[in-house]
């Protein structure tokens, strides 16, 4: 995916990847980051706590007992949308292009099938604290990358049922 998109800042982009190349404004980096702020703020390349808190707190990544161990489709779309309505009210320049639009529930998608648990459907809160508050992969929690590989399809029937589950709009 990165190749297809050209985001590359090397001048050996089919056998180099900078993490920073994601940096680039409304290419893949976007406003509404889930765990870093908009580029009007300044720093949108590094996490930042304060942006990941209440992302946290709608993800009940705090709240751990026996019947809520694991992030759902659901859960996931309302605090993507709940981040996303929050950067819209506190950045003016907030840049809601068209890529904006169609990628912010597929961002989400991603995070949650890289870390899905497919006898549960849903991601195990340890796993979603790990990548996304700590910005690793959680092998000290348990995870395992599985048997099988991830597809387009699963992505996309992931990030459909999350604009069904807050009746997003295209």
């Amino acid at each position: 995916m990165v190749f297809e998109h050209n985001i590359s800042t090397t001048n050996r982009p089919s056998e180099t990847f900078n993490l920073l190349d994601l940096a680039r404004h409304d290419r893949i980096e976007v406003d509404g980051s889930l765990t870093r702020n908009d580029i009007y703020f300044g720093d949108d390349v590094h996490f930042d706590a304060a942006v990941f808190g209440p992302v946290a707190r709608d993800l009940g990544l705090n709240r751990h007992d026996r019947k809520s161990t694991f992030v759902t489709i659901e859960t996931a779309a309302k605090a993507t949308k709940n981040r996303l309505e929050l950067a819209k009210s506190v950045n003016p320049e907030f840049n809601a292009s068209a890529h904006q639009h169609e990628t912010e529930y597929g961002t989400t998608a991603l995070y949650l099938l890289t870390v899905w648990d497919e006898n549960q459907k849903a991601s195990p809160k340890r796993w979603v604290q790990a990548l996304l508050g700590e910005d690793r992969i959680a092998y000290k929690e348990g995870y395992s990358k599985g048997k099988s590989v991830k597809t387009g399809k699963q992505l996309g029937d992931i990030t459909t049922s999350m604009r069904k589950a807050i009746g997003w709009k295209p």
